[in-house]
């Protein structure tokens, strides 16, 4: 028995009471299962060496690709894909938009194409940020959150990925990119 103590107070001393221990188990519970909710999530998430999953996605009025509406992954065949994920209530986004707009005109375009996808947006603001930012490269809704989240099960925006010419993913960013990681990436594959 330690010093100063009495029996009954060294009893309670590293004791809880029941009701604490299950709020910590039910707190560890909640914790593992978002855990596992994000480990199912980015199962099926590409990675480096994956091939450019198979998409099709309508672009914006006035952000088409070589006079096309639409763009498939076909249609980016031998090129560098920069494919970012985006929305126009997401602050984060508003960072990278310059940089992505200087590697889009700063690359010959029959080499690397810059790809925008507006998640879960509305199109007046989808637009709107457009605009906001003079972004020309093309861009366009992911209507149904089809390409997002079944092909490249982003969790939130901005997101990017980069694809080789010979369509396999090279590196993926979280968060906003600058325009020297891009360049980082870009620049050995044209080589």
């Amino acid at each position: 028995m330690e010093e100063g103590y009495t029996g009954q107070e060294a009893q309670r001393v590293g004791r809880r009471p029941v009701w604490v221990w299950l709020i910590i188990l039910v707190l560890l519970g909640i914790v593992a299962l978002l855990g596992w909710g994000l480990v199912q999530n980015s199962a099926g998430r590409p990675e480096v060496g994956d091939p450019l999953p198979d998409f099709e996605l309508t672009l914006y009025d006035g952000y088409g690709y070589e006079g096309r509406q639409t763009i498939d992954e076909a249609d980016l065949s031998g090129k560098v894909v920069v494919l970012n994920f985006w929305a126009s209530w997401c602050v984060e986004c508003t960072y990278e938009a310059a940089d992505l707009e200087a590697i889009w005109q700063s690359y010959p375009q029959d080499e690397v194409v810059v790809l925008g996808v507006a998640y879960i947006d509305e199109e007046g603001p989808s637009l709107d940020f457009l605009e906001r930012f003079a972004l020309s490269y093309p861009n366009g809704a992911d209507l149904g959150s089809t390409l997002s989240e079944d092909k490249y099960f982003i969790t939130g925006v901005p997101e990017t990925f980069i694809f080789g010419p010979d369509g396999t993913l090279i590196e993926a960013y979280i968060g906003p990119v600058e325009e020297n990681e891009l360049r980082a990436v870009i620049d050995p594959l044209l080589r």
